[in-house]
């Protein structure tokens, strides 16, 4: 059974939308990988999103964890005028699951980045696969050796915070959080 967790950035017009993921295997309880899409790479938009919905079709996972695209009081203002492309592309993703009946969970970002801001609870959540850096007012994340983007690691707090809540809501004791 996989988990496919996505910190979706839908910002191609600016080419500055780039799309963190991370894959788990529920059975193994091991993250599998992770990647990145950029909006920059693509010279169309369909192409951009189109590689979001191969990457599902790839993966075929039994769950999408996902940030919901939500428009703060506070970054209204950036948007005025502008197309919300991120929210079309979690529209793009969430049709396509649904028609191949993949479950999708949405989070707020501000759920993720408050509630696992602490290195060792996210740490836990992946089973020490992680390396962290504390780099002063920065942090640096690894994965496998390789130091990844904080749209990565944002992907991978929505699995942490998805894990962690239904480890609340069943009191069941999950190997990768204990």
């Amino acid at each position: 059974m996989k988990l496919l967790a996505i910190d979706p950035s839908g910002s191609f017009d600016t080419e500055k939308g780039i799309t963190g993921y991370s894959i788990y295997d529920l059975n193994e309880q091991t993250l599998l990988t992770v990647g990145q899409i950029r909006a920059k790479d693509f010279e169309q938009k369909g192409d951009y999103y189109e590689k979001h919905l191969k990457l599902v079709e790839k993966i075929k996972p039994n769950l999408i964890v996902i940030e919901e695209f939500t428009l703060y009081p506070s970054k209204a203002s950036s948007f005025y005028n502008k197309e919300l492309e991120t929210s079309q592309l979690i529209g793009e993703i969430e049709g396509y699951a649904r028609i191949n009946k993949i479950e999708v969970i949405k989070q707020r970002a501000s759920n993720i980045k408050g509630a696992l801001y602490k290195p060792n609870v996210l740490l836990k959540a992946i089973n020490n696969q992680i390396e962290h850096n504390n780099l002063g007012k920065r942090n640096q994340w690894k994965f496998k050796g390789k130091v990844i983007s904080n749209h990565i690691v944002d992907s991978i707090r929505h699995a942490a915070y998805y894990f962690n809540k239904i480890n609340r809501e069943k009191k069941e004791e999950l190997k990768w959080i204990t």
